[in-house]
């Protein structure tokens, strides 16, 4: 039998507000351990029961797949490590990707946030129709902890949640965690939901704060620049000069994969690089998120990485949450301050020194696309005219023929 696992104060503040019936809103660093200080009460409830609050389960849910992917490997057996635990409590998992707990049966559950949604308004995923609002019922008396919830569009899945958690009120329990919000914003939601935040206020350094007792966060030490240029591989080879490892985000896919063919027509000997993104297929991209894992991932003491080579991981913000990784050097481009954050916690994420640089030049794609673009989209236009005209000769000038054809081009764009 494990033994209870050693909490920071943050997080035994998180069972305490919790045991004593009180819903969260949590705010706190990357890599401070959050996800441990919202699961750790209900694990406790599973364990004791409290006669006047009878916890069903845990609905854990995530705005990205790989998030669910990692949980799930943490807690997918815990028997040893941790106290009490008992096989039933095991992780499931339920996203698109793997599609193992379509009726949320499992009493931890990791899903995404869309499964979540989809579940409890009576719409679920792979469930047949007659059996659609079976689902709902996992929602009600359940422990529901939403992750990383700064991701989630605000105008729809982020005002979809609150209402939930307004619905279910007094029904389930719920904890929301982020690191990256606003103190204006996280007082609004907490002023709604009738929630208590654990952040820190504006402006306390972190050793003197709620997370003080936290040591690696006290050795974390990011230097940012910004950079009037726009993001070349010339900038990647500058920061190998220095370090070993570079992280390099960019905003879009077809900007990586160019990025990445330069890298390649200018790669030193000593130095291998990785192209990350959300386009490969999942096998694909699978195998390349263990290779970076392998690349940038935590160092074991007992097997030192020892190859002597230099590591380039050229992504998208596929990176910003899911992966625990660490580069001695970010380069970005310019993006919104939520995702610079998330970006920075990619770097000394275990303690250390490292430099992050964002470009604040917009980068351009090729006109020559956007003008290919266009011209199939008027191409489209005339097919569409044209199949009108065979079916409806006399009548190809009237306004509606010529009103369905922009409608179809439109949708199509």
């Amino acid at each position: 039998m494990g033994q209870l696992p050693k909490l920071y104060s943050f997080q035994n503040d998180m069972a305490d507000h919790f045991l004593s019936g009180e819903d969260l809103l949590v705010q706190a660093p990357t890599g401070s351990g959050k996800t441990l200080g919202a699961i750790f009460p209900g694990i406790m409830q599973f364990s004791h029961p409290n006669p006047h609050y009878a916890l069903q389960s845990i609905r854990y849910g995530v705005p990205m797949r790989t998030l669910a992917n990692k949980f799930v490997e943490d807690y997918g057996s815990k028997d040893q490590e941790f106290y009490d635990w008992k096989s039933e409590w095991n992780a499931h998992i339920q996203t698109g990707e793997h599609p193992a707990d379509p009726l949320f049966e499992g009493k931890l559950v990791f899903a995404t946030v869309d499964q979540m949604l989809a579940s409890f308004l009576n719409v679920p995923y792979g469930v047949p129709k007659r059996q659609d609002n079976i689902n709902a019922g996992a929602f009600i008396g359940s422990y529901l902890i939403f992750d990383e919830f700064h991701l989630y569009p605000s105008s729809q899945m982020l005002l979809s949640v609150l209402t939930m958690c307004r619905m279910l009120e007094g029904i389930s329990r719920f904890t929301l965690m982020t690191a990256t919000f606003s103190r204006d914003l996280l007082h609004a939601i907490s002023t709604e939901l009738g929630a208590t935040v654990i952040a820190d206020a504006p402006g306390v350094a972190i050793t003197d704060g709620r997370f003080s007792d936290i040591e690696h966060l006290h050795h974390q030490h990011r230097t940012w620049t910004a950079h009037n240029d726009v993001l070349t591989a010339h900038h990647i080879l500058q920061a190998l000069d220095d370090h070993t490892t570079v992280l390099c985000v960019v905003n879009q896919v077809d900007r990586a994969q160019s990025l990445y063919r330069d890298m390649a027509d200018a790669l030193p000997s000593d130095v291998d690089v990785c192209l990350l993104h959300s386009r490969f297929y999942r096998k694909h991209r699978q195998d390349k998120e263990r290779h970076v894992t392998g690349w940038l991932g935590k160092p074991d003491p007992n097997s030192p990485r020892t190859d002597g080579r230099r590591k380039v991981v050229v992504a998208t913000q596929v990176v910003e949450v899911g992966l625990d990784i660490s580069a001695d050097v970010l380069l970005t481009e310019c993006a919104p301050a939520a995702s610079l954050i998330q970006r920075a916690g990619r770097c000394a994420r275990w303690g250390g020194m490292a430099r992050c640089a964002s470009s604040c030049r917009r980068y351009t794609l090729l006109t020559t696309k956007h003008w290919q673009v266009s011209r199939t989209l008027r191409h489209m236009k005339m097919m569409v005219y044209v199949r009108l005209a065979r079916r409806h000769g006399p009548h190809l000038h009237h306004p509606s023929f010529k009103g369905r054809c922009s409608a179809i081009t439109t949708s199509s764009g």
